[in-house]
């Protein structure tokens, strides 16, 4: 490793380092239900946000809405997944111009990473995710 490389590193401890007393203030003072300089700004977005959602802020959610959030949160990251993937050869930022693979091999990535087991990780994602060669650029 190089000297730019130790840099990052000390530079990301010294970070942490220097964040970690006021974001642990700042989080005592949410979770304590406290007033915090993010609440008394964002407060009129999170009005209407909760009103196009029909939240209630002052009622608990119970393990059915919860469960049922869980499950339509986690259908919606499936179909994103797969967009993502099939379509990755017309997204922006693709210098390297990798053809979209096949859609079996979509079907098994969206699959294996939107359960949580350890299969779904980012390099598991790349290994698999192969250019299919009927499937041209």
């Amino acid at each position: 490793m190089d000297v730019r490389g130790w840099g990052e590193i000390v530079f990301t401890i010294a970070l942490t380092v220097i964040l970690a007393w006021p974001l642990g203030l700042y989080l005592a003072r949410v979770l304590e239900g406290r007033e915090h300089l993010a609440r008394s700004g964002l407060k009129p977005v999170e009005w209407v946000l909760y009103r196009t959602f029909g939240v209630d802020p002052k009622k608990q959610q119970g393990w059915i809405a919860y469960t049922m959030a869980m499950l339509a949160f986690s259908a919606a990251s499936f179909v994103v997944l797969y967009l993502i993937l099939r379509f990755q050869n017309l997204l922006p930022m693709n210098p390297q111009g990798v053809p979209r693979p096949d859609p079996r091999t979509c079907r098994s990535t969206r699959r294996s990473a939107s359960s949580p087991t350890p299969t779904g990780s980012p390099t598991s994602l790349r290994r698999r995710c192969r250019p299919s060669p009927r499937w041209p650029a």
